[in-house]
């Protein structure tokens, strides 16, 4: 029986399937039997894919009678032969050395369960990118990690490893039931992290595979509207295989910044992972750490702990649902991001000032209030409030009193017209009398300015501008122009 079973993925790829089928069949490792999926093409890809199997007894073929948007290894996977099983698709290329290194890795290393190489990147004429492409293209360049380490690097940045450079042993799918339905574009992701939650992972340090990345972004993966929405739906999936760590209790292995939710020698697991997710980079993230908080909540000696211990209650639970915009519910444009600035001698700056993001209510009401200390008062030679940033507004200023007396206020770079100061900058700045520690309450009606608006408003500041440019010219050319300029040089 041969050692090493090559699942080939094969839809539509009629163009690069010749030179995939080929680089399989040259590798210098020659004990495999290749299976060459073809998911219902419409394109001359079958007849490619019979002609070869024609020509090498390894090549098994396989055919779906209507496209299924999968090749099926899952259910395959128990009765292909070997002990190794590696994953091509038909756009791809090996190195012809690439089983062969990989095969004497997993021989002589037990413990690891699959073996992945780096990764050239290739355009659809088989032409390695560039240097250009250096930094979008260094997913792939990882150093080994073990299993923790990997899981804790996939936690915050995503998948990194390439799938078809990949040889697994074959038990590892059966064992740890690395497959998972229903994943489209991240089925890969999904291998990955369920299989580090069990077992060891290396990589060669060599570009044994030249995977193409096509330029219309036609790649399963490739950067496509319909493809980030599904994407970002798939990662909540894949996240939640995390939650497996409370099982094998193994949070601290991964997250070893989880040390400071020690308290006496014991920790909440639950309670500590959840931070993790709630201070994660993404939507995914945060919803799974309020799903594990509800959890903790539905259990008494639980929430009695993390009382005792973090000081964390229903109403922290509360407070944590309202700091997440989960699902976009708000709208950007909804907000102000309003910033308060002290110049104490050095200019304005990010160092010395107060951001906040305020909620516009109905009707474009705001209300909110700063908190300021002795040392954001002291020194302060000028205060400045920007009221938001990067957007077009007008703004009518109710009140702004400082612990409950009137501030006077000055916008700087705005139109005024009765109680409403326009803006045709996205940086609205107010200049603020002196300022004393407490309070700084504001209320504050604001719109958006229309586009039409502010593109009338250049327009007429840019005629304005050409009519008084052509007058200077009128007037340089007149008489009196001359004779001024005359007696100015005799001055002179």
């Amino acid at each position: 029986m041969e050692k090493v079973t090559i699942w080939l993925t094969s839809y539509n790829h009629e163009r690069f399937l010749g030179p995939c089928i080929e680089s399989v069949l040259n590798q210098t490792y020659k004990d495999f039997q290749l299976f060459i999926v073809d998911d219902c093409s419409s394109d001359n890809s079958w007849n490619i894919i019979t002609k070869y199997a024609k020509l090498d007894k390894r090549i098994t073929v396989i055919r779906h009678e209507f496209n299924q948007g999968g090749s099926g290894l899952k259910d395959q996977v128990e009765n292909l032969p070997g002990e190794y099983i590696a994953i091509v698709h038909s756009d791809d290329i090996w190195e012809n050395t690439k089983l062969e290194k990989q095969i004497r890795v997993l021989d002589n290393n037990k413990e690891i369960a699959a073996c992945f190489t780096k990764v050239k990147f290739i355009d659809d004429e088989g032409i390695e990118y560039s240097q250009e492409f250096d930094q979008e293209f260094n997913i792939f360049e990882q150093p080994n990690r073990n299993r923790f380490e990997w899981l804790h690097y996939f936690f915050y940045h995503r998948n990194c490893l390439c799938h078809p450079s990949v040889l697994i042993r074959k038990e590892v799918y059966i064992k740890y039931g690395i497959i998972s339905s229903g994943l489209h574009g991240y089925p890969d992701f999904f291998q990955w992290v369920r299989l580090c939650k069990y077992a060891e992972i290396y990589i060669i340090q060599e570009r044994l595979v030249g995977f193409r990345k096509h330029r219309d972004e036609s790649n399963t993966s490739g950067e496509r509207m319909e493809n980030i929405k599904r994407i970002h739906t798939e990662e909540i999936f894949v996240l939640r295989e995390y939650k497996g760590l409370l099982e094998s209790h193994e949070v601290l292995n991964v997250f070893p910044e989880c040390k400071k939710y020690i308290i006496n020698g014991e920790m909440v697991e639950e309670f500590a992972l959840a931070q993790m997710f709630l201070t994660g980079p993404g939507h995914a993230h945060w919803l799974i750490g309020l799903e594990i908080l509800y959890e903790i909540f539905q259990d008494r000696e639980k929430v009695r702990l993390i009382q005792e211990k973090y000081n964390y209650s229903s109403k922290s639970f509360n407070i944590d649902k309202q700091k997440y915009d989960l699902f976009n519910i708000i709208n950007p444009d909804r907000c102000l991001d309003v910033t308060l600035f002290f110049n104490t001698g050095k200019g304005y700056n990010i160092k010395e000032c107060i951001k906040k993001k305020v909620f516009i209510q109905h009707l474009g009401r705001c209300i909110f209030t700063i908190q300021l200390d002795d040392f954001q008062c002291n020194d302060v030679v000028e205060t400045r409030l920007d009221l938001d940033e990067g957007r077009y507004r007008r703004f009518n200023i109710v009140s702004l009193n400082n612990n409950g007396k009137k501030v006077d206020i000055l916008g700087s770079n705005c139109i005024k017209k009765e109680e409403w100061d326009t803006f045709y900058t996205s940086d609205p700045q107010y200049f603020l009398s002196s300022l004393e520690p407490g309070e700084l309450k504001v209320e504050v009606y604001t719109e958006l300015i229309e586009l039409q608006e502010i593109e009338q408003y250049y327009n007429n500041v840019n005629q304005q501008k050409s009519e008084l440019l052509s007058e200077l010219d009128k007037i340089k050319e007149s008489k009196f122009w001359k004779l001024y300029s005359r007696v100015k040089r005799l001055k002179g």
